[in-house]
């Protein structure tokens, strides 16, 4: 994985909250390795990056579904923690999902 200066890390708690599930059912998802972490000391740190990686790796979809109604979740970039003006691919994946309905 390529981690540029501007990656973003997250606590244990934050990461887990980004992923709306609880803290104890992050930590096993680190122990299995399905998240990569970044030590720092004692701490462990998240980048957003393995967070984007790991919902990726684990949507599921309905095969039967037809394929034009998938949209491709892959975040062009990763927005840091100073507010930015730029429309990212994120936004222009929630928009044109919006105007499908």
């Amino acid at each position: 994985m390529n981690y540029s200066n501007d990656t973003k890390l997250l606590s244990i708690s934050q990461a887990a909250k980004k992923l709306s599930i609880r803290k104890a059912t992050f930590l096993t998802y680190l122990e299995e390795g399905q998240i990569g972490y970044i030590k720092q000391g004692k701490r462990k740190k998240i980048p957003v990056s393995e967070l984007v990686q790991f919902i990726q790796h684990n949507i599921v979809r309905n095969p039967s579904s037809h394929n034009s109604n998938l949209i491709n979740l892959t975040p062009s970039k990763i927005k840091s923690s100073k507010k930015s003006n730029s429309i990212t691919e994120e936004d222009l994946i929630i928009k044109k999902f919006k105007e499908g309905k």
